[in-house]
């Protein structure tokens, strides 16, 4: 096998271990000056590389480029290594086929000879070494996967007319002779379940698969497929890219989809989703060249087969050689991949690889509407009232790792009347499946099914189900499990039209399977079961969960999931569609299927206009928060990094329950004396120095804004404000004015010529970066202050208007210094200086409640918004008696919401969660392994990275190799990490900061999950 420049280097070289790596190397480093030296007698040193049956060596050469020398196993014939180069010479210049150029010796030969240490002859040739790193370190993802369907697409093209003699032949690795593993399935007696597997796989192998394989026809394919055979690099912007093919030592005459299942059965190991990998690789092949369905609908069983040889070779190569780590390269992957998708319904693979490859779909619509039917129950259930599973009914708990069948029963008892029953919706996603049979637990935002495809009819247990329609048993068994189906049928029936058609009938009692056995049939109306009664159903509370499936749906009840991920719903509700005809209910009546997101934008852009803008390319319709997590309409969690304005946590308990009970008690205004209203303006002054006495309640952070201007412009008679160069400060008119972002952007009005903009001080890529950079910018600063009041008394400064940390402006920390130095120029030219702590206060920074005392300022007045209410709508202004006191000039200040009862209640409930939960202390645990995470990935950046922050208040700024802004890259990052169900933003003056920011409540699992994800984001784009 030949390698990449970087592949792992193991203690040997060969599978038997037959010589020692070093000797060996030395040994053949001075043939290899020999055969292919200029004279000069200086021989290359080699490196060990993997390989199963030959010597592979890197050759590090002094007087030329590195290449790969591939010393042959003893008795190894030239034919073997005379069709590899010709097979490599025919792809030389093909398109899209990166394979090495084939170096001859100084002789001018292709292959030559040599003895071995023990004095064996053995056949050596030399390879040009490609650029790259072999799959295994590479993230694998869709665009990689698809670039090497079109390859081997481009390469089949090209080899359609090669032929050799050599390729005439069988061994272990060809497909279709997969049957020799057949006899060695007793090396998997102590794991059943994979034995099973193994056991079907053969039997559609001798029942379809070979036949099917023989109507093919064949030409050279390369059969070697593998993660070490296959070169990517990776380019910052552009993810990985194909940048070799290697070892054509395998190479034989099959039917070509032989080579994308064996490509697949490595693929399909990585990041993308097995069937999804499979459906890239089948996507890109046939951008270059059409598949049959023959050629489709083997594809993944096959993929399968090629595992099943996989996993076998090695344990017969364990025996033979135990101590050889070659033997298990790829185990540990191989079992994985078939424990993964071991219930996995044919059909669906089937239906998506023919989607993938823009092949019709091989089954006919299944109906949904049956005449003739007999009432499945003897009570009418048409008319039962129906549940609302879904995340939208908060009366069933978000926060969640288990499913909770007694909250789900009082849910049951709830809507029923008097025990009469009730019925569960198809197509609802759901919060209740939270065990690990749905998908990973270690972090609510993981991948899980969520979705039911099921309707489910809860009456008491033991209550008769009658067969429908006539038919026969296809599965009857019981399946004790928790969560799973307790007793279960599978049955067949047969319409009044003559359509065949499965069900499946799940949560009946033990005897209901015990008494039914595959084959017995029955006629319409007769009892086939009964409802089971916890525990013997599963653990549910009693009900029926019926499927609808084709007639060739899966005898097996574990091929036919109730609960489905929501990324693949389209497909399974063309395999198992609405049952509710079956039940005698209407299928509107429990449809719960949310409206697609193309619907809701159309909607959206017919009521608003377009500046009202998504986050993401792909937008997420969000109905459920709890703590640090999103939920959408599906029941996909996503983990919130980006939303500050829940700044406990999405629907706080506490927080909840204050705002409730005092909606309920009085929502009224500041006209009249509440104790609510004193006791919040008391408790948030004491989070302030002492000099902070005075405190007023709004709606908003814009609204704070403009209080805080009028303050200012009061108490010292002037007008003029100096505001930061890429600041943001509200959406009022006046706000607007002082907000360069805005007011400087497309379709701002300009600068008005009360506005002064100091520049940002940005050390990394602004105008100063060295180590006299926060002297500069603080003395630039200080020079711009002093200017605005040389402009005359009617430009005299009135207040300087700043977030103390700009995050619109990138998630900075000015340098030491420069805040303090600009206090002192405002304070010399008699204004104020107002910090806008929007963003930064409440305990974000860790172990300073504001980022002014961080900086040890001494602001005169302090502007609040957003997070002080977590999502209620509020703001505040704080400052000294004779600031507000001159407010008081004859003009009544009044804000209708602000410091409103409710406002106050949130308020106050908000600052009591911050001190009972520790969040200031949990901020700066979570923020020093972010950082220190964050630090850790970037310092691999193949691109200028700055990270940067305090606490829960984060950011990265990325910059091209040029030192320009890398929009493009940070947006791709956000959108990357969105579909790893992570939302984060991006901000600074061309978009190029990562911004991190969430809810302070924000801990260890949020932050190793986040970090896990960045990682995996980063491989995606191409910087590590």
């Amino acid at each position: 096998m030949t390698t990449s420049p970087d592949s792992p280097t193991p203690a040997t070289a060969s599978a038997a271990g037959i010589e020692s790596a070093p000797a060996a190397a030395t040994h053949w480093a001075g043939l290899v000056a020999d055969l292919w030296g200029d004279g000069d007698g200086a021989a290359p040193v080699l490196t060990p590389l993997y390989g199963e049956y030959d010597l592979n060596f890197r050759a590090e050469d002094p007087t030329g480029e590195p290449s790969v020398v591939k010393v042959m196993r003893a008795g190894c014939q030239p034919e073997h290594i005379r069709f590899q180069t010709a097979m490599i010479h025919a792809l030389q210049s093909v398109e899209g086929v990166p394979v090495p150029e084939i170096l001859p010796t100084a002789g001018g030969d292709l292959i030559a000879g040599g003895a071995d240490e023990h004095g064996e002859e053995r056949l050596i040739w030399r390879l040009a070494l490609l650029p790259g790193a072999t799959l295994d370190q590479h993230r694998l993802t869709e665009g990689l996967i698809a670039e090497i369907g079109d390859m081997i697409a481009r390469m089949h093209a090209a080899l359609a007319d090669f032929s050799d003699p050599a390729l005439e032949r069988s061994f272990k690795w060809d497909l279709c002779a997969a049957d020799w593993i057949s006899p060695h399935l007793s090396l998997f007696d102590g794991e059943p379940a994979l034995k099973s597997q193994l056991g079907s796989l053969l039997d559609w192998y001798e029942s379809a698969g070979r036949a099917a394989l023989s109507a093919l026809p064949r030409q050279p394919i390369h059969n070697d497929l593998n993660l070490h055979n296959l070169l990517a690099v990776s380019e910052p912007g552009q993810g990985p890219r194909l940048s070799g093919l290697l070892d054509f030592g395998d190479a034989l005459l099959n039917p070509r989809i032989c080579d994308l299942a064996i490509a697949g059965a490595y693929l399909a190991s990585g990041e993308v989703r097995p069937v999804e990998a499979m459906a890239a690789l089948v996507e890109g092949y046939t951008r270059h060249s059409p598949l049959s369905a023959a050629e489709i609908d083997c594809l993944w069983p096959l993929m399968l087969m090629r595992l099943a040889v996989s996993v076998t070779n090695s344990g017969l190569q364990k025996q033979q050689f135990p101590d050889d780590p070659y033997v298990v390269i790829s185990e540990a992957l191989t079992l994985a991949l078939l424990a993964q998708v071991r219930d996995l319904d044919p059909r669906f693979t089937r239906e998506r690889l023919r989607a993938a490859a823009g092949l019709p779909a091989s089954l006919a619509p299944l109906p949904t509407r049956f005449d003739g039917l007999h009432p499945m129950f003897d009570a009418d259930v048409g008319s039962l009232p129906v549940l609302d599973l879904t995340p939208d009914n908060v009366a069933l708990s978000a926060d969640r790792t288990q499913p909770d069948a007694a909250e789900l029963d009082a849910v049951v008892d709830t809507i029923t009347d008097q025990g009469t029953g009730c019925l569960g919706r198809w197509g609802e996603a759901r919060l209740i499946y939270g065990g690990e049979g749905f998908g990973r637990t270690d972090h609510a935002a993981r991948r899980r099914r969520t979705v039911h495809i099921g309707l489910d009819v809860f009456l008491p247990p033991e209550t008769e189900v009658r067969a429908v329609l006539p038919g026969r048993v296809v599965f009857a068994g019981y399946r004790p499990e928790h969560h799973d189906y307790g007793g279960t049928l599978v049955l067949e029936h047969q319409s009044g039209d003559g359509t065949t058609f499965c069900a499946l009938y799940g949560h009946l009692s033990k005897a209901s399977a015990d008494r039914l056995s595959a084959g017995d049939s029955f006629a319409a109306g007769d009892v086939i079961a009964w409802l089971g009664d916890v525990p013997e159903n599963g653990g549910w509370p009693p009900h029926l969960h019926l499927q609808l499936g084709g007639s060739d749906a899966p005898d097996d009840p574990g091929a036919w999931p109730g609960v489905v991920d929501a990324d693949d719903w389209d497909l399974w509700a063309q395999l198992f569609p609405n049952p509710a005809t079956l039940a005698g209910v209407e299928p509107a009546r429990v449809d719960a299927r949310p409206p697609t997101l193309t619907s809701m934008r159309a909607r959206r852009a017919a009521l608003t206009t377009a500046n009202l803008k998504l986050s993401y390319s792909d937008p997420v319709h969000m109905i459920r928060g709890q703590g640090c997590t999103l939920i959408d309409a599906e029941g996909r969690r996503f983990l919130d990094a980006y939303n500050n304005v829940p700044h406990v946590g999405h629907a706080h308990p506490h927080v909840a329950a204050r705002v409730a009970e005092q909606v309920q008690r009085l929502s009224t205004n500041t006209r009249y004396l509440s104790e609510l209203h004193l006791d919040y303006a008391e408790a948030l002054l004491a989070r302030f120095p002492d000099e902070f006495d005075t405190c007023f309640l709004v709606n908003s952070g814009s609204e704070a804004n403009e209080v805080a201007m009028r303050l200012a412009t009061t108490f010292t008679g002037r007008r003029d404000m100096a505001v930061s160069e890429v600041g943001y400060h509200g959406i009022t008119q006046k706000a607007l004015d002082i907000s360069h972002y805005k007011f400087a952007g497309k379709g701002g009005q300009g600068q008005a010529d009360w506005v002064h903009v100091l520049p940002i001080p940005n050390t990394f890529s602004g105008p100063f970066t060295g180590a006299d950079a926060p002297a500069r910018y603080t003395a630039e600063a200080e020079s711009l202050i002093a200017a605005i009041g040389a402009q005359g008394a009617e430009h005299a400064l009135a207040a300087c208007l700043l977030e103390i940390y700009p995050s619109v402006g990138g998630q900075l920390i000015p340098p030491p210094g420069y805040l303090q130095g600009l206090q002192s120029s405002v304070h010399a030219a008699g204004g104020l200086l107002i910090a806008d702590e929007v963003q930064t206060g409440m305990g974000r920074l860790a172990h300073h409640f504001w980022a002014f005392e961080q900086q040890g300022l001494q602001p005169d007045i302090v502007v609040l918004g957003k997070p002080i209410g977590n999502g209620q709508p509020m703001g505040a202004v704080l400052t000294r008696k004779e600031i507000g006191d001159a407010f008081n000039n004859g003009m009544e200040f009044f804000s209708t919401f602000g410091g409103s009862t409710v406002s106050c209640a949130a308020g106050r409930s908000v600052l009591e969660v911050i001190q009972h939960e520790g969040l200031e202390d949990r901020a700066a645990r979570a923020g020093t392994t972010m950082l220190e995470g964050l630090s850790a990935l970037f310092s691999r950046s193949a691109l200028p990275a700055d990270v940067r922050g305090l606490g829960l208040f984060l950011g990265v700024e990325i910059c091209e190799a040029d030192g320009g802004p890398a929009t493009a890259i940070v947006g791709q990052l956000v959108n990357s990490m969105r579909r790893r169900r992570v939302l984060m933003g991006s901000d600074g003056p061309h978009d190029s900061v990562l911004k991190i920011r969430p809810p302070i409540c924000f801990d260890a699992e949020d932050a190793a999950f986040f970090l896990e994800a960045m990682e995996d984001s980063l491989r995606e784009v191409g910087l590590v």
